[in-house]
């Protein structure tokens, strides 16, 4: 689903409103499409599960998982005791990004905006910072600045943040339990999300559909439909652990 396409066609439609006298100002059409939408996120399934969806609880999950035998090896990474090896690597970075030792290695002007917003959010915890304190979204942005610290480039650079995204991803699925959260929905709450023309969710799971019937739109993906591109990530993450122990 192209959302940008989407918000042009509903916005073209108004501005058609417009021009016919159906709708007063282009102010009204941009209203107009907002009125009656939903956008959802995280805390939803947090409201419903105050423990497993946690920022500390996924991240502990994640960091679980590696040692299970199950472990999806053949998607995400051949050997995940080395992924597992690379977050503990990037977490002990967590501390000098704060204290200003990576300040230089902020690039665009997204990841000065996002190194800001990461030392006023962990600055007060510096000294008792836990692995499972930071964010997941927030060890890309370490990922990153170490990668521009030691010179690594794409295609390593992103193939071993596609390989954390993953193990991100397979820790929030929880074996398939995220999606029965929808079973602990109150009438009430049913009730409430049905009278939206369009939902929309930064969450990946599909406890919104069971709930009320409808198709809602995912913004960042979901777990039950393939992307429209495939990609096979080959995590090189040797080389990176390499250089963080020479740089």
């Amino acid at each position: 689903m192209c959302y940008e396409g989407m918000f042009s066609e509903m916005l073209q439609q108004q501005l058609g409103g417009v021009k016919s006298g159906k709708v007063k100002s282009k102010e009204k059409a941009v209203k107009s499409i907002m009125q009656n939408n939903l956008l959802i996120g995280n805390g939803v399934n947090i409201q419903f599960n105050k423990t497993d969806y946690t920022t500390q609880q996924i991240a502990l999950r994640i960091l679980k998982n590696f040692d299970r035998d199950d472990f999806p090896s053949h998607i995400i990474v051949d050997f995940p005791y080395l992924m597992k090896n690379y977050i503990g690597l990037l977490f002990l970075e967590s501390r000098k990004i704060v204290a200003g030792e990576y300040d230089k290695f902020a690039i665009s002007s997204a990841e000065k905006g996002s190194l800001t917003a990461f030392k006023k959010q962990y600055s007060a915890q510096i000294n008792s910072l836990r692995i499972t304190d930071i964010g997941f979204e927030d060890y890309y942005l370490i990922h990153d600045l170490v990668c521009h610290k030691t010179g690594t480039q794409n295609p390593d650079q992103f193939y071993a943040r596609e390989g954390m995204k993953v193990a991100y991803l397979y820790s929030i699925f929880n074996d398939g339990k995220l999606n029965q959260l929808y079973r602990d929905y109150p009438p009430a709450f049913t009730d409430y999300l049905i009278q939206f023309d369009r939902i929309f969710t930064t969450n990946y799971d599909s406890n919104i559909e069971s709930a009320i019937g409808k198709n809602i739109f995912h913004i960042h993906g979901q777990f039950d439909k393939k992307a429209k591109c495939t990609l096979q990530i080959l995590f090189e993450i040797n080389y990176l652990i390499l250089l963080f122990e020479t740089s």
